[in-house]
């Protein structure tokens, strides 16, 4: 167990305002924050509410709407932050 992990434990109502708290904790100004469309309608105004950028891949029917490697990999900056976890 990692020592003070006790302590540090957050609970919200949503999933919105976790996104929200997070996105307020990793974006700095003009931050890039990759996202997977279709998604939920509030991950992009979260993303600029932190003050960063959303970026968007979009995932495709045939591909059961999963991101491809490829297409993230197309999207990744200097400025990139964050991207979504590949299953």
């Amino acid at each position: 167990m990692i020592s003070g992990a006790d302590d540090e434990i957050v609970v919200t109502v949503g999933v919105s305002e976790a996104v929200k708290c997070v996105f307020t904790a990793i974006c700095d100004e003009g931050d890039e924050i990759i996202i997977p469309e279709p998604c939920f309608v509030s991950y992009q105004p979260e993303v600029l509410f932190a003050g960063g950028v959303p970026v968007t891949v979009n995932c495709k029917a045939e591909n059961n709407f999963e991101p491809l490697a490829e297409e993230i990999r197309e999207k990744i900056t200097d400025k990139t932050k964050a991207i979504p976890e590949l299953r």
